[in-house]
């Protein structure tokens, strides 16, 4: 089962009315679920600003990456799933997978060829059988022709 979000707080921080259209906009985001726990805030997210930028995290999709990156899972601490970002400056195949703390592969999210950009990819804690895993430390892996790293996050039961 896949968890939904109910409702969504967006919070202004840095917003002043006098900047250029070049500037940007930081917001920080958090979510509510079905049963109103709510998540605790994202980094900042910066979103121009101007006739060429919509407002929100759609506005981080308008320029292209300068950089591969693999963002911090949110939340972190999770239950019951999580959003893994990632960022490709050029179109390139991705592999991302999650793995236990013995290096065992739990889970590969993705294995395709992606177009530049930025990308969201949710983990709902089930392993590739479809079976929860249990609350612990995880690592998520995303490796292209070009780049790899990793980053760790933990799952709260």
């Amino acid at each position: 089962m896949k968890a939904t979000v109910s409702d969504t707080f967006w919070v202004e921080t840095d917003y002043d009315l006098q900047q250029t259209a070049s500037q940007y906009l930081h917001y920080k985001v958090r979510a509510k679920d079905s049963q109103a726990k709510l998540s605790v805030y994202s980094n900042s997210l910066a979103a121009g600003k101007g006739p060429a930028y919509k407002l929100g995290l759609g506005a981080l999709d308008a320029q292209l990456p300068q950089k591969f990156e693999l963002f911090q899972n949110y939340p972190n601490p999770f239950n019951p799933s999580t959003t893994i970002r990632y960022a490709l400056p050029t179109a390139t195949y991705v592999v991302l997978e999650i793995y236990n703390l013995l290096g065992q592969e739990v889970r590969t999210l993705v294995s395709a060829s992606m177009p530049a950009g930025y990308h969201d990819v949710n983990w709902d804690g089930k392993d590739r059988s479809g079976n929860l895993v249990p609350s612990g430390v995880y690592i998520y892996r995303i490796r292209t022709k070009e780049f790899s790293t990793a980053n760790k996050m933990i799952l709260v039961k």
